[in-house]
C-alpha cells in the first residue's frame, strides 16, 4: 500500500491558508472484537500467547517467543447470542475451540454447536484483561497452569490471575492530523502557487510482496 498525493494551490485572495493530512500511529486501548483477529496473551505468564500448532483436538497450546500467525485468533459473533464468539485460528480457519464435556478443551472443525461460543468477561479492574468463558458450560474458562506450553485448559473454581488474558489487535491504529502547508500572506495580495507531495503506506525496499502480522 503506497500512494502518493499532490496538491496544487492557487491563492489569489487575502487568506490564511492552513493545510491537514491525516496520519496513522498506533491505536489506543479500545477496539472492536467482532471480525477481529488477536493475540492473546496470559496476565501471569505474560509472554505467553495462546497458538495451535495442528489439526488435532489437542494440537494447541501456548508459545512465548516468535510471533507467527498461527497465534491469530478471530472472533466470530453469533449472529443471535449476544456476546458470544466462535474462536478459530488464522492458519486452521475451520477449527473453533470448544468445550467438551468429555475431552476438555478442543480445537474442532465439525458441525457447529453452543459448546463453541465464548465470552469476554472484564477482569473488574480497569486493565484491559479478560475471562474467556464458556457461554454454555457458563462456569468454564480458559486457564493457563503453569510455564509450559501445553498447561492450559480449563477451570470452573475461584477466579485467579493465571486466568486472565489481553487481546491485542493484528492491526492498531488511531487517526491523528499534522499540518503540511501552513501559509499566511495576508500582508500582500500576490498569488501563491505551491505543490505539495505527501507519500505514506508500507513501503517494501528488498521484495515484489509484503506479509504483515
Amino acid at each position: 500500500l503506497l500512494y502518493t498525493i499532490k496538491f496544487e494551490m492557487a491563492i489569489l485572495d487575502l487568506t490564511v491558508v492552513l493545510m491537514s493530512a491525516l496520519l496513522v500511529q498506533a491505536m489506543a486501548e479500545d477496539f472492536e472484537i467482532a471480525h477481529n483477529q488477536f493475540l492473546i496473551y496470559n496476565k501471569v505468564y505474560h509472554k505467553s500467547r495462546l497458538r495451535q500448532y495442528g489439526g488435532g483436538w489437542r494440537d494447541w497450546g501456548t508459545y512465548d517467543f516468535e510471533v507467527a500467525d498461527n497465534q491469530l485468533w478471530l472472533f466470530d459473533p453469533h449472529p443471535s447470542k449476544k456476546g458470544c464468539y466462535y474462536i478459530s485460528n488464522e492458519v486452521y480457519p475451520k477449527h473453533r475451540f470448544a468445550m467438551s464435556r468429555k475431552n476438555g478443551l478442543i480445537t474442532y472443525k465439525g458441525p457447529y454447536f453452543d459448546d463453541q461460543l465464548w465470552k469476554l468477561v472484564p477482569s473488574g479492574n480497569d486493565d484491559g484483561f479478560y475471562y474467556i468463558y464458556s457461554c454454555y458450560y457458563t462456569k468454564k474458562r480458559f486457564v493457563k497452569g503453569g510455564a509450559g506450553n501445553k498447561q492450559v485448559g480449563s477451570f470452573d473454581g475461584k477466579q485467579y490471575d493465571d486466568q486472565l488474558w489481553r487481546l491485542v489487535p493484528r492491526f492498531q491504529a488511531d487517526i491523528y492530523t499534522d499540518d503540511i502547508f501552513h501559509f499566511d500572506n495576508r500582508q500582500g495580495s500576490t498569488p501563491i502557487t505551491r505543490t505539495i507531495s505527501v507519500t505514506t503506506g508500507i513501503v517494501t525496499t528488498e521484495s515484489s510482496s509484503f506479509k504483515s502480522t
